[in-house]
């Protein structure tokens, strides 16, 4: 799609044209037969995917487990992750994403073997909404109006599918379709799913409901065979009035990275009410034909934008159907509705940007795939175009690295090549954030510096990447023998930084240094001294979790000091740089709740990639 000035512009005038003379096609038009296919989901492709991952704040989630296909890996400082050359079917892949502490989702796009799909996440908190008892049943419902109700004795071990009795903890989470400040983030699956006949389509949602089981223990449980719960799900006011009779009622489907009709809610007033048999995310819907659709969107100056946000919708609804990001060279591809006069507008990096009235292109789906070819985006407002060179000790161009930038919602990782750095993306506003350089080739890393990006030009000049090493590393011993040695790329050594106050002065804070494990559910290794946010000697540690989840369980070993461990610190970079230390002192197992009696002679050292 690369084309010189001339041809782009005899492009732009000829597609305004073919769009202008297009027949507005109604609702009343539609066929929900025409452009069915089943997807052979066994036939796969080669392919690059990559992304990030942030909390329900925007911040970067680091070690997150993500899985695409067979692979596996974790999500860096920056909650960046990715995959090279690895099989996905070619009709959909998927990414999956866990994280202690919240809910495990899945997002899904159109592979294609010649570029990276890029995906962003927005993990919602596994927070409970409420409890019931399982022999008596019970209704846990949100301030939203959206509501599960249990039957009495409905309530099973998932793993064992042993009836289960006690107390059962709800995880609810109800995401609005509707636009948001996060909207491109917000939403599980793809809107991408099959019908009762196994047939690919398009999910308009009209809300979707997030529901997990656990028992007092931590276990997960299910419904029992036999067995349903009702749900409510709320209609957003500003969908009511498409909202018909009947919705598809649709559940995510982990194995496949679909959403999978199971039956039908009923409009009652402003919600759709229905019975589910099991929990996971599930969704009222209508399902639409659709047809795949990809574009390249670039500034007036022809550089492709990377990382904006892109929402393809209705051009006569208030709203519009979430879609994606567009990659490092600016293209966007996927599955959108057929049939249907379509917007597509361009934003930020986590959602559209306020205020974009002109920043749109009109264009209409039949029953054919469509390329949309480059679209000049009207983006100057927000658009910043970073430049620069890269260096190494030698002077020599970098030829294998990349700039990341963090913060304010610009999360962009960048390729060097040859040591030119030349990046446009879109910041809502403009404001300060951080950069480094990463030489990968000899894993060496600039300094974290930070810089107010302004509209139009951005120089960076010439960075050196030299001297400081961009590997984290961790070495514990317990008794004079090696018990965890953190190595990259396998495991990441991460430091949180707590800027509240802790309550022993005014002038201590928390740090806590967690060790990632690809291959583990949780993190493997975590521990927190208190002391001050700069190099000095006057700090301690009490606690150290050598595995599972820090919260006490039957699957953690925590070994703790009577008094407090002095731990020095000789290194306290700021955030995208590195904090390292160490200790040696006198720990002791804690057991059953109970502290042993044999003491151990416990020594660390480490140097962690600071987070935040």
């Amino acid at each position: 799609m690369k084309k010189n000035i001339t041809k782009l512009i005899a492009f732009i005038f000829i597609t305004l044209a073919f769009f202008s003379c297009q027949k507005m096609i109604s609702s009343e038009e539609y066929n929900p037969d025409e452009n069915a296919f089943k997807p052979d989901l066994g036939k796969t492709i080669r392919t690059n995917v990559n992304g990030y991952v942030f909390n329900s704040t925007g911040e970067p989630i680091a070690n997150a487990i993500v899985k695409s296909g067979t692979s596996q890996t974790l999500t860096d400082r920056f909650g960046y992750f990715s995959f090279d050359n690895i099989s996905l079917p070619e009709a959909v892949g998927f990414v999956t994403v866990s994280y202690n502490g919240y809910i495990t989702t899945l997002k899904s796009f159109k592979p294609v073997t010649t570029r990276a799909a890029t995906v962003r996440f927005q993990l919602q908190k596994d927070e409970a909404a409420g409890s019931f008892n399982a022999v008596n049943g019970g209704t846990i419902k949100l301030s939203d109006g959206s509501q599960v109700v249990f039957e009495p004795n409905s309530i099973v071990n998932k793993a064992t599918n042993a009836t289960y009795s006690g107390s059962v903890a709800v995880s609810m989470t109800y995401i609005n379709p509707a636009e948001t400040a996060n909207n491109l983030l917000d939403i599980p699956g793809g809107q991408i799913g099959l019908d009762e006949n196994g047939y690919l389509k398009f999910t308009e949602s009209f809300g979707v409901l997030g529901v997990e089981l656990k028992s007092t223990s931590g276990e997960q449980l299910q419904i029992a065979s036999g067995k349903q719960a009702a749900i409510t799900i709320p209609i957003p006011s500003i969908k009511l009035s498409a909202a018909r009779p009947e919705a598809v009622l649709s559940s995510l489907d982990f194995t496949t990275g679909l959403w999978k009709q199971e039956g039908k809610l009923t409009r009652s007033g402003n919600n759709y009410v229905g019975k589910v048999s099991h929990f996971s995310f599930w969704q009222s819907s209508d399902n639409l034909p659709l047809v795949s659709f990809e574009a390249q969107i670039v500034d007036r100056l022809l550089n492709p934008i990377a990382g904006g946000g892109v929402a393809v919708g209705p051009r006569d609804n208030p709203y519009y159907f979430k879609y994606g990001f567009t990659d490092n060279n600016g293209y966007v591809s996927g599955y959108i509705p057929a049939n249907r006069n379509l917007v597509l507008k361009v934003g930020g990096g986590y959602a559209i940007c306020a205020n974009q009235t002109t920043n749109y292109t009109n264009f209409t789906t039949y029953n054919q795939n469509i390329d949309l070819g480059t679209i000049v985006g009207s983006v100057e407002q927000w658009s910043v175009l970073i430049k620069g060179t890269a260096v190494d000790c030698n002077n020599a161009p970098v030829t294998n690295g990349y700039i990341q930038t963090f913060g304010q919602g610009f999360y962009n990782r960048i390729p060097i090549t040859n040591g030119v750095i030349q990046f446009t993306g879109l910041l809502c506003a403009q404001s300060a954030v951080n950069y480094i350089v990463v030489n990968s080739g000899t894993n060496t890393q600039s300094q974290a510096i930070t810089k107010t990006f302004n509209l139009g030009t951005n120089d960076l000049g010439e960075v050196k990447v030299c001297a400081v090493s961009a590997i984290s590393s961790l070495l514990l011993t317990v008794d004079g023998q090696k018990i965890m040695e953190a190595t990259e790329p396998s495991k990441y050594t991460l430091a949180f930084h707590h800027l509240s106050t802790h309550p022993d002065s005014v002038d201590l804070n928390f740090t806590t240094i967690v060790v990632g494990d690809i291959n583990a559910t949780n993190v493997t290794f975590s521990f927190q001294f208190v002391g001050k946010s700069s190099a000095s000697n006057a700090n301690y540690i009490e606690e150290i979790f050598l595995s599972g989840t820090g919260n006490g369980g039957a699957d953690d070993k925590r070994l703790l000091a009577k008094t407090k461990v002095p731990f020095t610190i000789t290194e306290f970079g700021n955030v995208g740089e590195f904090i390292t230390g160490s200790f040696n002192g006198v720990f002791y197992d804690w057991i059953a709740g109970q502290m042993g009696t044999t003491p151990k002679q416990v020594s660390g050292t480490f140097r962690a990639k600071r987070l935040n």
